[in-house]
């Protein structure tokens, strides 16, 4: 974590990190704080109500990033957006429901509509499966996964994409990799691999 923001800068309530052995390191290494280095760019954010997207949200927004926080809870969203905004950051909440391509085209137009431009994107958003892999629910279980988890995802990444082509300056969009559920959960769940551009 030398190269310049500690694993605590952002916490939970979006404190950052008064340890002076972090800024001491960054001085040690010679290295560059690179705070700001998403100054004037919009990001995009999905899940980023709780958890990761939040924490990711709340990184980017703490590197200068405007952001727009979309996310099916939009009380969660709103909260991510405030505690961005009491920090002096810009953010704005898109509640949308991502498995549905109408809800990505409307959640991308406002988010153009409000920021003017799109240069990255956190494809976050994900559900889990719960209960028995051999319940009688289960597949329906595993069509919400698939929707959220792999179509919410492709249905985000072609707006992105398509309005970064647009732009013609360049951006990136990605998805967050990981495993959804728990080792001791029997359900279903499928996974997200990183990919950008």
């Amino acid at each position: 974590v030398a190269w310049a923001v500690c694993r605590r800068t952002v916490g939970r309530d979006g404190d950052s990190c008064t340890d002076r052995r972090c800024a001491t390191r960054i001085e040690k290494t010679g290295r560059k704080s690179v705070r700001g280095r998403f100054e004037g760019k919009v990001v995009l954010v999905t899940g980023g109500a709780s958890g990761i997207g939040r924490a990711t949200a709340l990184a980017f927004a703490a590197e200068g990033g405007a952001l727009a926080i979309a996310d099916l809870n939009a009380n969660g969203a709103q909260d991510t957006v405030d505690l961005i905004r009491n920090q002096g950051g810009q953010a704005q909440a898109f509640p949308a429901d991502l498995t549905r391509s109408d809800d990505v085209r409307s959640m991308m137009h406002a988010v153009l509509e409000t920021f003017g431009r799109l240069d990255c994107a956190v494809n976050n958003a994900g559900v889990g499966g719960r209960g028995g892999a051999w319940d009688s629910s289960a597949e329906d279980i595993w069509d919400r996964v698939i929707a959220v988890n792999l179509k919410g995802v492709w249905l985000s990444m072609q707006a992105e994409l398509a309005q970064m082509s647009v732009q013609g300056a360049g951006g990136s969009s990605g998805a967050t990799k990981g495993r959804i559920g728990a080792d001791s959960s029997r359900g279903p769940c499928a996974g997200r691999r990183t990919t950008a551009t």
